[in-house]
């Protein structure tokens, strides 16, 4: 997600590993903790859903005591959508214990839905499960992220949702139209709303 919003070549660009190999990957996830421990410095790692680096490298180092102990303070975030099987591979992680210590925060990202209803709310029936219950009850932030009902033309113009709120201009040098501007922007200000209700100010870095 995040080498889609800042991809290498920008110029804030995400890094990547060189190859996709699970050796590779871990080392290349070492390193990016250690640069941050040594720069003292806050650092984003976006690790796909069916990624297990980060999780064998946490299962292997006890990387909680690790962060712990070296001063940082990490911040999980676990992303779901309405499907039973996101929700399944997000709460079989965050179960495991591999992540401990720092924040954990749960994302129910409705741009995830198949079929958009604003009238239904389509993790009814995740905030009934006791699997959900649980970690809200163990301390897990819960954030709503709104659907984006016009990513599709947003990134169709070759943007980034950013870039429509920052009002950049299409690929193709055209002005984005403005009612994607203006969804966007409200999309924005609606996920800082849930992030700062929910006390984001103090695990966001």
């Amino acid at each position: 997600m995040l080498s889609r919003l800042y991809p290498a070549t920008s110029k804030y660009g995400v890094e990547r590993p060189t190859s996709a190999t699970l050796e590779t990957s871990k080392v290349w996830l070492a390193d990016i903790l250690a640069q941050a421990l040594q720069r003292e410095a806050s650092v984003i790692i976006d690790m796909g859903g069916g990624d297990r680096v980060s999780e064998e490298l946490a299962e292997e180092s006890n990387l909680g005591e690790f962060l712990s102990h070296s001063g940082l303070q990490p911040t999980y975030g676990y992303f779901t959508g309405p499907e039973r099987d996101d929700f399944e591979h997000v709460h079989r992680i965050w179960n495991s214990g591999v992540f401990k210590g720092g924040q954990s925060v749960l994302i129910l990202n409705a741009g995830l839905v198949r079929t958009h209803n604003s009238a239904v709310d389509p993790f009814a029936w995740l905030r009934k499960d006791s699997r959900y219950q649980e970690m809200a009850s163990q301390g897990v932030k819960i954030i709503d992220m709104p659907a984006l009902t016009c990513m599709k033309h947003i990134e169709g113009a070759g943007l980034t949702v950013f870039d429509a709120i920052d009002g950049k201009a299409c690929s193709n040098g055209q002005p984005l139209n403005l009612l994607w501007v203006h969804m966007a922007k409200e999309w924005y200000n609606k996920l800082i709303i849930a992030l700062e209700s929910e006390g984001g100010k103090k695990w966001l870095p």
